[in-house]
Formats: C-alpha cells, sequence, structure tokens
C-alpha cells in the first residue's frame, strides 16, 4: 500500500474505506426524504481476510442489549478489528458550558445529523464522521468523511466499549 508506513494505519485506513464507501452505496439507493443508514457492524476475522457485514438492531429504548449482542458476536468470530456505522445527532459545545451535557443531542436546537464510524483494533479506536444532509422532498446525502476523531486520546461510549470487549 503506497504512503502507509505501518500496518497499524494501513488497518485503519483499508477498513474505514471500504465502510465509508459502502455507506455511500447504500445512500445512492436512497428514494425518500426519511430514509436512513441502519446501524451495521463491519468486521474482520483475519488481517487479509474479507470484510463480514453484520445488521445489527439498535433498540431504542435498551442500547445497551445492542452493545452486548455487538460483544459477543465479535467474540464469537474471534473478530480483530470491527467498524460500527450509525447515523446520530452531534452537538459541539465551547468547553465551560454548564448542563450542557445534561439535554440528549436529539433535543438540542442546533444539533447537526452525521453517520458515525467507530473504528476498533487490538490497539486502536478511532472515529470518524461525515454530515447528513437531508432537504425537504429529497433523499438524505452524506458529506465526506471529516477528521479522525481521538486517534491517540481516549474515546469512549457504550458502542466503542462494546468494540473494545468484543475484541479483547
Amino acid at each position: 500500500m503506497m504512503g502507509v508506513r505501518d500496518a497499524r494505519q494501513a488497518a485503519r485506513t483499508d477498513l474505514m474505506a471500504v465502510v465509508f464507501s459502502a455507506a455511500q452505496s447504500i445512500g445512492k439507493g436512497f428514494r425518500r426524504a426519511e430514509d436512513d443508514w441502519r446501524p451495521m457492524l463491519f468486521f474482520r476475522t483475519s488481517p487479509d481476510g474479507p470484510v463480514t457485514i453484520a445488521a445489527v438492531p439498535l433498540i431504542a429504548e435498551n442500547k445497551a442489549l445492542t452493545a452486548v449482542m455487538i460483544e459477543h458476536l465479535l467474540k464469537s468470530v474471534n473478530a480483530i478489528e470491527a467498524v460500527w456505522l450509525t447515523s446520530a445527532w452531534m452537538v459541539t459545545r465551547p468547553l465551560g458550558i454548564l448542563n450542557a451535557d445534561t439535554i440528549r443531542p436529539s433535543l438540542q436546537p442546533d444539533r447537526r445529523e452525521i453517520l458515525m464510524l467507530a473504528h476498533a483494533g487490538p490497539d486502536f479506536v478511532v472515529a470518524r464522521s461525515a454530515d447528513i444532509n437531508r432537504r425537504p422532498g429529497k433523499p438524505p446525502t452524506i458529506d465526506q468523511l471529516g477528521e479522525t476523531w481521538a486517534d491517540g486520546l481516549e474515546l469512549d461510549g457504550l458502542f466503542v466499549e462494546a468494540l473494545r470487549r468484543g475484541l479483547g
């Protein structure tokens, strides 16, 4: 692979690129304004092996159950890396805003909708996102992937922890 210096970086690049390409292909099939990307889990069980895709039901009332399913699936197949893809709401707030995290992002007036990709391997977890664009009467589209989040920093959350435990 040209331009990639270490295997860990190659893994981050390859699987993330495969998943984002799949998300773009799915989006091209949308016909209605309310169409959306379903949560999906992509994983590999060997470094050069095929990418397996699992549709994982996201149970809104019990996301912890979904996280347990992700963890158990990854463990059962001895996955070595995985990407969790889902649409989500995101709110960016300056530091120091009191009670900023007491209101769910989906209820914030300044929220934006994103396609979130969390990628985990044996010694890393990174995330990237692409804005979802919605226009009345038109199917949604996605922007290009944004910058990598938490490369070298700590990234957490229910589904990120499920990826970590499932690969551990």
